[in-house]
């Protein structure tokens, strides 16, 4: 049976050339990741109607009413879900509200980069994003030449004492001539991804990723 929910829309992520889209119900609180089908399967947000007057995506921090069709939760990705193309926008939310939903955890799962996916299952992790906020994040690109593939944008910042380094899947962040980048006050939305085999071949990782930096600075794209 179909459910409908109220979200505030606080990241949209590249996911395999698609998206990875995510929000907070505004009623519970509860996280919403926006997925294809049972698999987790990115999607593609662009072909879904939105209906505002110029029927573009809508930016971060909309208001959107929308319609679950299907929950589909994973052990490393609780809050899977596949709804209905029939999105409604209603409005912005302002700079105060999103205060709201700034979550506190003392750590983001745990003090490294990655979690495996064991590790995951045996703690019974119930959420798989989290909104905070941090004093400053630096945003730069790791060479990645030994391995024959682009820099990797990275965002390094500390959270309660802290500090962690973590891969970038914003889509508003993906011109690289913009980095280095250092913004202060930003709100984080920090992620687990999917599994991926360690080098031992012994156990599945799933790395932590910045699929959100939401900030009032603008940045020329």
């Amino acid at each position: 049976m179909s459910e409908k929910a109220k979200i505030v829309l606080l990241a949209n992520s590249v996911k395999n050339g698609l998206y990875c889209v995510a929000g907070i119900n505004i009623e519970n609180k509860e996280w919403i990741r926006i997925v294809e089908d049972s698999q987790g399967k990115e999607i593609s947000w662009y072909n879904y109607f939105i209906k505002n007057t110029d029927k573009k995506p809508p930016p971060i921090l909309s208001l959107l009413e929308i319609e679950i069709e299907q929950r589909y939760p994973y052990y490393h990705q609780t809050e899977n879900c596949k709804i209905k193309p029939n999105i409604t926008y209603l409005e912005e939310l302002s700079k105060d509200k999103l205060e709201n939903f700034v979550q506190n955890p003392s750590v983001l799962w745990d003090i490294n980069d990655r979690m495996s996916l064991s590790d995951i299952k045996n703690r019974k992790v119930k959420s798989s994003l989290y909104l905070i906020k941090v004093d400053k994040v630096k945003l730069y690109l790791k060479d990645r030449t030994e391995y024959n593939k682009q820099p990797q944008r990275r965002a390094n910042f500390k959270y309660n004492g802290f500090e962690y380094d973590l891969a970038i899947t914003d889509v508003k962040y993906g011109n690289r001539n913009l980095y280095p980048i250092e913004i202060e006050n930003p709100y984080l939305v920090v992620s687990l991804g999917e599994p991926f085999r360690g080098e031992n071949f012994d156990d599945y990782y799933c790395f932590k990723i910045v699929a959100g930096i939401i900030t009032w600075k603008k940045f020329s794209q």
